[in-house]
């Protein structure tokens, strides 16, 4: 019996190894305070799209980042950078 989910792997596997290739050019962090930290060193970071207005809300309210810094939408489809200016 043939595997009805084969193209669907596939191109879900093609998919993750382009994001990967794609992500090599940001750090992306795994928690809010990473962020701070590599924004604080100049270093430009990709987070989760979704997370976006919580994780402005944390930068500049509870974590009190006292630098500047811009988001963008990442080439990376549902991510945005995170850039410190």
């Amino acid at each position: 019996m043939e595997n009805k989910n084969t193209k669907l792997d596939t191109g879900t596997t093609a998919q993750t190894d382009a994001n990967a290739m794609l992500a090599d050019s940001f750090f992306r962090p795994k928690t809010r305070g990473e962020l701070l930290e590599a924004l604080k060193k100049g270093i430009k970071c990709e987070v989760v799209g979704s997370n976006m207005e919580i994780t402005n809300i944390c930068l500049d309210g509870w974590l009190k980042f006292e630098g500047k810094y811009r988001t963008l939408y990442s080439p990376n489809r549902g991510w945005v950078i995170y850039e410190a200016v």
